[in-house]
């Protein structure tokens, strides 16, 4: 499975499918990849714009990819802030599955 930005997939243990999995971007960061996604409701519209996880919590998330190159219109800051932050210990990262992640 290769993950690539602007993907929409569906995750595992979401049934039925309500949400669904935006790849933003990857981000090798302090000698580790990140995947940085936003989180889609059943009607697609976001419910998380920004949320950052380790590159093995998404892959082992992701269920069924529904389009290669979905357009969605999102906040760009979401990742700055947490880059500033995180280089300075005052942000994580989310490294459970995205259905624990999102339930939280």
């Amino acid at each position: 499975m290769q993950i690539q930005p602007n993907q929409l997939w569906t995750f595992k243990n979401n049934t039925p499918n309500e949400k669904y999995v935006f790849i933003r971007m990857f981000c090798p960061f302090s000698g580790s990849d990140y995947v940085h996604i936003a989180i889609l409701d059943e009607k697609l519209d976001v419910t998380v714009a920004h949320a950052p996880f380790c590159l093995a919590a998404v892959t082992e998330s992701l269920g069924s990819l529904i389009q290669s190159e979905y357009k969605i219109s999102l906040p760009g800051e979401g990742f700055e802030i947490w880059a500033e932050a995180f280089s300075k210990g005052k942000a994580g990262y989310y490294s459970t599955s995205v259905a624990e992640a999102v339930t939280v």
